[in-house]
């Protein structure tokens, strides 16, 4: 087990008001072969707290060696990783660990907020380069949001600053779906990348 996450509060530290972990409990780096395709090996970027949904647990942002970012759910990861064997009981969550070919697998996965999250640890990377960003910027990204689906999401910088105050740059998470928009989703395939 990585950690109790119902348990262990104090590992959940953020950065300011993200969602990303201030502790990477050594994991930043490690790589994964994808149990649905073995052709793609996945690096682990940044950890995330849980969000409240059905899986819980924290949620590791990976890339795989053609530039996809995807995320993957603590169970997932532990099973992955050897912590967790499919079928035992896994005590944070109350239920047995998946195996890879369950229907309940999630493995290597992304919703909208994964991707809010992505968009975030992207722009501050952005913000290297630019203190504050253009209006008009545009960034496109590979996103694997499951096992049979694979897009190029192409996001719109509207403004970077603060809607109430008129103050820029607006660098806080809670702000980003303000700065940001979604132009366009297209399907692609990995095998053609």
């Amino acid at each position: 087990m990585i950690l109790n996450p119902t348990k262990q509060n104090d590992l959940l530290q953020v950065f300011g008001d993200t969602r990303l972990l201030v502790h990477d409990f050594d994991l930043v780096g490690t790589s994964l072969g994808d149990p649905k395709d073995s052709s793609r090996v996945w690096t682990i970027h940044n950890l995330f707290k849980p969000l409240p949904r059905c899986i819980g647990g924290i949620r590791a942002r990976c890339l795989d060696q053609k530039g996809f970012m995807s995320f993957i759910d603590q169970m997932s990861l532990e099973v992955l990783l050897g912590m967790g064997a499919p079928g035992d009981e896994c005590v944070w969550a109350d239920r047995s660990y998946p195996s890879p070919s369950d229907r309940d697998w999630f493995g290597f996965c992304c919703d909208y907020l994964d991707v809010l999250d992505d968009l975030y640890v992207r722009e501050l990377g952005l913000r290297r380069d630019y203190p504050i960003l253009p209006a008009g910027m545009e960034i496109s990204f590979y996103v694997h949001s499951d096992h049979q689906a694979d897009a190029i999401d192409r996001y719109y910088l509207i403004w970077d600053g603060n809607r109430e105050t008129g103050i820029g740059p607006d660098t806080r998470m809670s702000t980003i779906e303000s700065r940001w928009a979604r132009i366009e989703r297209e399907a692609v395939k990995w095998s053609r990348i």
